[in-house]
């Protein structure tokens, strides 16, 4: 399957999420997924597995249905059905961004600070961190 999560046009402040069961010819209905708010912001979403032998699915975008403030990363265990981890990243401004999984196993996080404009910035962080375990 994939899964496609869209940064969202219309009053419903939720990130557009469809599904396509045959590569991407075809999609699903969309749905709305509630713990995604979404400020009409572009996310940043991977899947990766790791050293655990797990896959997990990783978000990140500004967390407010109408500004971009409060920056935070998601873990899902479940493909992004469920979102049972979260940390905020950064309260105030954060915009565009985008995640990686860095050479050592961690997870990096480049973003836009959206009240400074020109800057970027980096974060590097384990995943037992987002899991709250450290």
């Amino acid at each position: 399957d994939l899964k496609i999560f869209m940064r969202n046009h219309s009053k419903n402040p939720y990130t557009a999420i469809a599904t396509s069961k045959d590569g991407g010819e075809t999609w699903g209905e969309i749905s709305f997924h509630h713990d995604l708010l979404d400020p009409i912001c572009q996310s940043t979403v991977i899947k990766h597995e790791f050293d655990d032998g797990k896959s997990y699915v990783i978000w990140a975008n500004p967390a407010h249905p109408e500004r971009r403030v409060n920056g935070t990363i998601r873990l899902s265990c479940d493909e992004g059905c469920t979102w049972p981890y979260s940390r905020v990243i950064r309260e105030a401004g954060y915009g565009y961004s985008c995640l990686t999984v860095l050479a050592d196993g961690n997870i990096g996080l480049l973003y836009e600070p959206d009240d400074e404009p020109g800057v970027i910035l980096f974060t590097k962080m384990s995943l037992d961190w987002i899991k709250g375990l450290k």
